[in-house]
Formats: C-alpha cells, structure tokens, sequence
C-alpha cells in the first residue's frame, strides 16, 4: 500500500489509474495540494500502487537548442515552442495532451484539432488537475494513435511507469517535459482570485505571465467588465518558493539529465549568450534527449529561428537541483492557517494593492516613455 509521506509524493496520479478496484482517490490536504487516500475495505493489497510510484530512466541529453518560432510567439509565454511541436503533431494526425486554464483552473485535456491546442498555450503557475487523462493517453495508445504528452516531468514519469505496467509499446507516445521550478498550490491562487473578484469584480481570462512589458518581466494580468489590469503580485507569491508543494523541495527530475524524449522552457540568460537574438519577445530552450526527440525536431525546426547551445551556456538552477524550501516556510503557512492568504502574502511576498495597475494607464506611460526616450535621442 502507498505511503503518505508528502515529500515522497507529486501528486501524478498515476496510482489512482492503475489499481484494480478503484480504491484510491484522491483528496487535498490543508495547503491545498491532492494526495491518494486508500480504501482499506476495497483494497486487495496487489501492489501495484507501489510499483507505479517508482522513478523510471533518466535520459542523457543529446542536443540543445535556443529557438525562437518564426510565427506565433505573441500568443506563446516564451519562444512558441509548445506550439509549433504540439501543431506538428495534431497535422499528423495525432492527439497531444497538455494544460488549460478551464474556468481559471490549470488541468490537463485532450487535443486532437488546432483549436484545442491554441487553448493550451501559456505557463500556468499551479499545480494541474490531471483526474482520468492517464485513462485516455493509454486508449489512444492502445488505438495506436500518435500521442504527444506535455507536462511536469514527475507527471511524465507516472505516465510512463502507468504505460510500462500496463505493458503497451511506446513507440507512439513523445513525452515533452517542462523545465519546473515547482508547482504552487491551487488554493493560493483560489484565495487570490477571490480576493481580486472581491475588491474589483468576477475576474476571467486570468494569465500568469503577461509578455506586454516584454518576455524577460514577469507580470501577471487579468480582466473585469471595466478593463484589464496588470500586477505583480502573483509573481512576488511564485517568486517566494513559500508556496511549493512539499515534494517539489526534493525532486529527483531537477537535474541535466531527463525524464521525456524532449525538454522545453525559457532559456534564461540568452542575452549574455547572443544578445543579437534576444528580441525580448521569447526564446525557447529546446534540449533533445532521445531518438524520437530528434525525430520530431527535424520535422519542425524548420519553423523556427534557432542555434546549437550547449549545457554550460544554458545551465539554469532548476536543470541542476531542487528549488530550495526557504526559511520562512513554516511561518508562512503558519500565517495563512491563521489569518488567511491576504495577510500572509502581505508579510511574507510583498503584496500590496498597488502593485495593481490598469493596462491602459500602463500602456500609455509606456508610450509616454518611449517617446521621451527618442526625442533625447534626437538631441
């Protein structure tokens, strides 16, 4: 039977999709983060449970890339290569499974049309709702359908200890990590969000990181019915690394060597690389580490401006070791226990209502500055 020891355990859910009986279930805890909890009375202690939940092979990275798409990067967080992989894909008749923002809440879906995967565009920084989606990669699988899986690596890898036990060929299925930092609890950013709905109005279309003070800033933004706002307090909460789940503190996926066939994230620090290819606008990190990794690219690469790196250049502290779980943890969520989510972010993440702006007053400053800056240059 599983253990529930939280630094042990990710929440993949890939536990819940193998047993037997349908005795696991999933269910949060106080900081908001789902956990499995065993049905004594239906379990038959099969262990298989036990068997998922273990770490599978670690792939040596075989090429890097810093690639930025030649279309699309405005809709995209970074340099569009989610996109311009997962389209490849679809065209090819295959289904790619990846994250939403459905009713403002991170979970995972299924595509198979161009539509569905322009809803799949944009970090999200929470932990995703994954519940049947492991179900559904092992149906197509099993149809012998093409499968593009994007995710966590620690999500990637339950799949893929789910696809080994079950005993089906991959040769269908093309993981795609993300580079992590960690994954925030959902219920911090439901508290948020119902302390914006509150001071303002019903908040939608809630994105997690802005690219209109361009790609290198980390603004979030959001809309009501009188317009949209811009604000960093989200950030200064992700930024903290008080809001991780217990085992992102000690993840065994936060190293150089990975977990999926291809690895995606921003590549931090292009601008002391090539700064002639840092239009502020999105570059991607792309590292290939195995054969069918590579397989993919050659049929995309095409779309994209990019050049070789390498794994010094590119280096970053979420592709060498955990993020590290900072002092004020406990205090934090001591707070938060206390006296709720305004009052802990407040002393411990520097939120503060004027770190609220509306976009269009943002925007003009903007082109007030820019302006400014011409007219001295003329002189």
């Amino acid at each position: 039977m599983i253990d529930n020891i939280k630094e042990n355990c990710c929440g993949c859910e890939a536990c819940v999709a193998i047993c037997p009986k349908k005795a696991i279930t999933m269910k949060r805890d106080d900081k908001g983060f789902n956990y499995p909890h065993v049905n004594k009375k239906k379990c038959i202690e099969c262990g298989l449970c036990v068997d998922v939940c273990g770490k599978q092979k670690f792939n040596t990275v075989k090429n890097i890339y810093a690639a930025k798409a030649k279309k699309g990067r405005k809709n995209s967080q970074s340099g569009g290569a989610f996109f311009v992989m997962a389209k490849k894909v679809i065209l090819d008749g295959g289904v790619v499974y990846g994250v939403v923002n459905d009713n403002l809440k991170a979970v995972y879906q299924r595509a198979e049309s161009l539509e569905e995967i322009k809803k799949m565009r944009g970090s999200k920084y929470v932990q995703a709702t994954i519940t049947n989606i492991y179900t559904r990669v092992i149906e197509d699988l099993k149809n012998n359908r093409l499968v593009c899986f994007f995710g966590t690596p620690c999500y990637i890898n339950g799949l893929l200890s789910l696809v080994k036990k079950r005993k089906l060929k991959e040769d269908n299925l093309i993981t795609c990590d993300l580079i992590c930092h960690g994954v925030p609890s959902p219920s911090l950013l439901e508290d948020y969000l119902e302390l914006l709905n509150n001071r303002y109005s019903k908040v939608y279309n809630f994105n997690h990181r802005d690219k209109c003070n361009g790609w290198h800033g980390h603004i979030t933004s959001f809309n009501i019915k009188k317009g949209k706002y811009i604000s960093n307090n989200y950030a200064e909460l992700f930024h903290s690394n008080l809001e991780l789940r217990d085992s992102c503190y000690c993840c065994e996926f936060s190293c150089p060597d990975r977990i999926s066939d291809i690895t995606i994230g921003d590549y931090w620090g292009i601008e002391k690389i090539r700064a002639k290819f840092d239009d502020n606008k999105g570059v991607s990190l792309i590292t290939i580490n195995t054969d069918k990794g590579m397989s993919l690219w050659d049929k995309v690469q095409n779309k994209f401006e990019y050049f070789k790196s390498n794994i010094h250049e590119c280096s970053q502290p979420n592709l060498i070791s955990p993020t590290r779980k900072p002092e004020l943890y406990n205090k934090f969520w001591d707070t938060y226990f206390e006296e709720g989510f305004e009052s802990a972010a407040t002393k411990y993440c520097n939120f503060s209502w004027s770190n609220d702006k509306k976009y269009i007053l943002f925007l003009l400053r903007k082109k007030v500055g820019k302006l400014l800056r011409r007219l001295h240059f003329l002189k």
